[in-house]
C-alpha cells in the first residue's frame, strides 16, 4: 500500500513539478507544439554535451524553463534522472506511477514510446499543480540517447 501511494505522490511530483514558472503565454498555458519543440531542443542537448551535464542542467539550471514547461527525464527502468520542478525527485523509482483516472501506467508507457518509436505524444491525467486539479496532460517523449528519454508537458484546456 505504502508503496502504491508513494509511487503516485512522487509522480504527481516528479512529472507535474511541484510550482508553475510564471506563465510567459498569452493565457497563461503552454501548447502541446511548445512542448514538442522543447523536448526536442532538449533531446539535442543531451547529444550535444552528454547525459550527465544536461540532465543536472535540466535540474538546475533555470534556462531550461519556460513559462510553465520544464524538462523531465528518466530511464528506461524508470528512474526520474532530471527534474526541472523537484530536483529531490531525481533518483526515485518512478516506474509504477500511475494515471489517477484511467488507473493506466505513465512513465513505462512514455518509457515504450521512447524505446519502441523514438519520440511520440503521451495523453494522461495528472494534478496540475496551478489549479490543484485532476486535468488531462499531454507529453511530448523523446529518446535522448542510451537508455534515456526526456520529456515536456502541456495541460489541455478544459
Amino acid at each position: 500500500m505504502w508503496s502504491t501511494r508513494r509511487a503516485f505522490l512522487t509522480s504527481a511530483l516528479c512529472l507535474a513539478g511541484i510550482a508553475a514558472a510564471p506563465a510567459a503565454f498569452a493565457d497563461g498555458h503552454a501548447t502541446p507544439e511548445q512542448a514538442q519543440a522543447f523536448a526536442k531542443k532538449a533531446a539535442a542537448y543531451v547529444k550535444e554535451v552528454g547525459p550527465e551535464k544536461a540532465f543536472a542542467a535540466f535540474t538546475n539550471d533555470a534556462s531550461w524553463h519556460d513559462g510553465e514547461l520544464f524538462v523531465y527525464a528518466y530511464n528506461f527502468k524508470g528512474i526520474c534522472v532530471a527534474n526541472g520542478g523537484v530536483a529531490k525527485l531525481v533518483g526515485v523509482d518512478m516506474s509504477q506511477a500511475k494515471d489517477p483516472i484511467t488507473g493506466g501506467e505513465i512513465v513505462m508507457i512514455q518509457v515504450a514510446i521512447a524505446k519502441d518509436k523514438g519520440e511520440g505524444w503521451h495523453e494522461y491525467h495528472f494534478s496540475n499543480p496551478a489549479s490543484k486539479k485532476i486535468e488531462k496532460k499531454k507529453t511530448y517523449v523523446i529518446r535522448a540517447g542510451g537508455d534515456y528519454y526526456v520529456g515536456v508537458g502541456a495541460y489541455m484546456a478544459n
